[in-house]
């Protein structure tokens, strides 16, 4: 069986783009704040930067799944709830 994508995989191309972190340093770095939900907010993201991000997701399931478009975002659903960044307010 195929091994999973690791959702720090998908949460690190946008704490990189958008911050220059990875989940790794957070969970070095951060470890206080990470046990909240308040890390989301101080590490928030463009609209721009979630659609990218959206986008290079979807297509990493489908590239490791060899799966189609329909079917990669019907299973990232749930995984998008635990890993999608926090949008900036305007």
């Amino acid at each position: 069986m195929k091994k999973l994508l690791e959702q720090a995989y998908l949460m690190d191309y946008w704490l990189k783009k958008g911050h220059g972190i990875s989940v790794e340093w957070l969970k070095e770095n951060e470890t206080e704040l990470i046990q909240s939900i308040d890390w989301y907010n101080k590490y928030a993201v463009s609209q721009e930067l979630h659609d990218e991000w959206y986008e290079w997701a979807i297509k990493e399931i489908m590239k490791h799944y060899k799966r189609s478009r329909k079917w990669a975002e019907r299973s990232f659903a749930f995984p998008y709830l635990n890993c999608s960044p926090s949008v900036k307010e305007k």
